[in-house]
């Protein structure tokens, strides 16, 4: 109906714009777009850039070098320096990831970094769920955070100081940053 005619004008534009389970705004642009001519429920896309929103009203941004968009179920296969930031916590990069766009979920096996404020975390693979409440690090997981603990003589911005941690099992954190 309706709704179909109106993704289907925005894909001509290569562009693709919704609404989320949560009834939260989502776009999904590329710099060129084509629909698969043997499924047409796959639209292959270029330099690709997505702007979600949470139900808190923090954006999210999606980049991406290339990706295939399922309208059918609104996932998104992303492929080549793909970058998730999450406004105010956290800039994943990954080689790959699969996202749906309905729940704000992530899954990636390819090796991940997450940059946030007061340290960082390496695993191979990630798997972002519950609208990005929860966060799982696959494996060979490494983390480095910054010495904000009481002053003890060292520099706290020196990264030789800086707390660590390593672990070969899964680690999940909330998307406050706490580790579980």
């Amino acid at each position: 109906g309706q709704q179909a005619e109106r993704e289907r004008f925005a894909l001509a534009g290569s562009e693709v714009a919704g609404f989320d389970d949560e009834r939260q705004p989502y776009r999904i642009s590329a710099s060129s777009a084509r629909q698969d001519t043997e499924q047409p429920n796959l639209v292959h896309m270029n330099q690709i850039t997505g702007k979600l929103r949470r139900a808190d009203g923090r954006k999210m941004d999606i980049n991406a070098t290339t990706g295939l968009f399922n309208t059918r179920d609104k996932s998104l296969m992303l492929d080549g320096n793909v970058k998730i930031e999450l406004q105010n916590t956290f800039v994943a990069s990954m080689s790959t990831a699969n996202v749906d766009v309905q729940k704000k979920a992530l899954k990636s096996r390819a090796d991940v970094l997450v940059e946030m404020d007061g340290g960082q975390i390496f695993s191979s693979g990630i798997e972002v769920s519950d609208n990005g409440a929860y966060v799982l690090f696959r494996s060979r997981v490494k983390a480095q955070f910054d010495d904000t603990g009481p002053a003890t003589g060292t520099s706290s911005g020196n990264p030789d100081n800086a707390p660590t941690a390593s672990a070969d099992a899964p680690v999940t954190t909330t998307s406050k940053g706490n580790l579980q």
